[in-house]
């Protein structure tokens, strides 16, 4: 099977190798190039720590004895002069060391006089109460540290403490090959852990990547594990989320295809029915021709405003309509809206109730806004009770805008349903042809309120009725 380099396991495999990688290559670096400076550094902050504590006590009563012990419990060369470059007390810990530490002279002529030199040397280069320095000696190597005291009656006297560095080739040589086990042992580790990782955070990736596959083949019913990372976990909640969703528009794209072809296929067959009756029956009959005539204009115009409304919702919700913004009368606005209802309330028993305050001046598209009223007041007239009582309401609001408000009095909408009324595939429970309108008007209020930014909503009680609503901003 060829490596997908690109793939989210290789890369997180890939990752925590290099890491890996990264952490060998500073244990590395770090032995072979700061071993001995780390390791010089830690014998210089010792000797420098015990050299100022033996100067902290120095000059009491059994200094010298203290100073014994002291130089054979650190394992130490230890040295005090006066400033003539006598030896008051010398304590070689180390048993007849080497060079210029044999006890072999005490004079300052011998080999501790020498040291001795060199302490004022270098205290005197560095202009400084202590010092350390390093000598190279013939078997290895000698730190030394040194200090300017003063006894009791405040004469000057000088400490030195030496310390021997060994040698680090065998040391490093040990450490090397330590290493190198190491580095073998943390390399097969970090091969296995970074593929058991990689894989255990991979495998609920990939198995959401396939049921996302199987969504996206039109399968709705996939299923998506919520087995991993929190992450993993709200991603295949949202997928599920998604897949759920689609599924309800899938049964709404099939409820709108049913209802769309119901409300082609009426007035086609209504206008086809006529057509017949006019050319077999009425056509010498002008009164009944003329009453064939008109209901075949009234339904291909109820026909086209069907087809009109579609062409509308689809063009305001692929955003290819553009509200002509300019400052209206809203309450001008309603009130022709209301007027065309009149129809309704003379010959069908409708009562229109209103509440409307004057001068409820609005910056949008009037006639986008009228068709927003006239597809709510259609709403409420097709769901109203059998009183047949429809009410509407404009008025400002305390934070200064416009709201508008139309009641029905019907059976209401179940609050688990209240978001769907506005998806352009859903239909109540019972398809019913309206009295006006198409059945498109709510997805239309929707898109266009959208567009304007405003404030919409519906509250419902089962059984009283429902209250559509929306807000604008007022204009002076």
């Amino acid at each position: 099977m060829k490596l997908d380099t690109n793939s989210f396991k290789f890369k997180t495999w890939l990752s925590l190798m290099t890491f890996s990688l990264i952490i060998l290559a500073l244990l590395w670096v770090l032995q072979a190039v700061f071993l001995k400076a780390f390791y010089t550094g830690m014998k210089t902050q010792e000797i420098e720590k015990i050299g100022a504590d033996i100067a902290s006590w120095y000059g009491h009563e059994d200094a010298e004895s203290k100073l014994r012990r002291y130089a054979f419990a650190n394992n130490m060369f230890i040295n005090m002069y006066n400033n003539k470059g006598d030896v008051l007390v010398a304590v070689d810990a180390l048993n007849a060391y080497r060079g210029d530490l044999r006890l072999a002279s005490a004079s300052p002529q011998g080999g501790l006089g020498k040291l001795f030199g060199e302490l004022k040397e270098q205290l005197s280069k560095k202009n400084a109460q202590s010092t350390h320095y390093i000598r190279g000696e013939k078997g290895g190597r000698t730190l030394f540290y040194g200090a300017l005291l003063h006894d009791p009656n405040g004469f000057p006297q000088y400490l030195l403490v030496a310390s021997p560095m060994p040698e680090m080739d065998f040391t490093a040589f040990a450490l090397k090959n330590q290493m190198m086990a190491i580095t073998f042992i943390l390399l097969a580790l970090s091969l296995l852990m970074a593929h058991l990782i990689s894989r255990r955070i991979s495998v609920p990736i990939l198995e959401l990547t396939k049921s996302a596959a199987v969504l996206g083949q039109g399968r709705l019913d996939a299923s998506f594990s919520m087995n991993g990372c929190t992450e993993v976990e709200q991603l295949a909640s949202t997928l599920a989320f998604a897949a759920s969703e689609l599924s309800k528009i899938d049964e709404y794209r099939k409820d709108f295809t049913a209802n769309i072809s119901h409300d082609l296929k009426t007035p086609l067959t209504i206008i086809k029915f006529y057509a017949d009756m006019i050319r077999d029956v009425s056509g010498e009959n002008a009164e009944k021709r003329n009453a064939h005539c008109r209901v075949i204009v009234q339904e291909t115009d109820r026909l086209s405003g069907l087809v009109t409304e579609l062409l509308e919702l689809s063009k305001i919700q692929s955003g290819n309509s553009d509200p002509q913004m300019r400052k209206f009368s809203l309450t001008q606005s309603l009130e022709q809206t209301l007027a065309g209802f009149e129809a309704l309330a003379e010959h069908d028993g409708y009562r229109f109730i209103s509440d409307i305050e004057e001068d409820v001046f609005v910056n949008a598209d009037e006639s986008m806004i009228k068709r927003v009223l006239c597809n709510l007041l259609t709403n409420a007239v097709n769901c109203t009770g059998k009183d047949k009582t429809v009410k509407v309401f404009l008025k400002k609001t305390p934070r200064g805008g416009a709201r508008f408000e139309v009641c029905d009095t019907g059976s209401g909408i179940p609050e688990e349903k209240l978001q769907g009324i506005w998806e352009r595939y859903y239909k109540g429970e019972e398809h019913k042809r309206a009295i006006v309108g198409t059945g498109l008007g709510l997805p239309i209020v929707k898109g266009v309120l959208i567009l304007h930014n405003a404030e919409f909503g519906v509250k419902s009680v089962v059984g009283e009725g429902s209250v559509f609503w929306f807000e604008l901003d007022c204009t002076d």
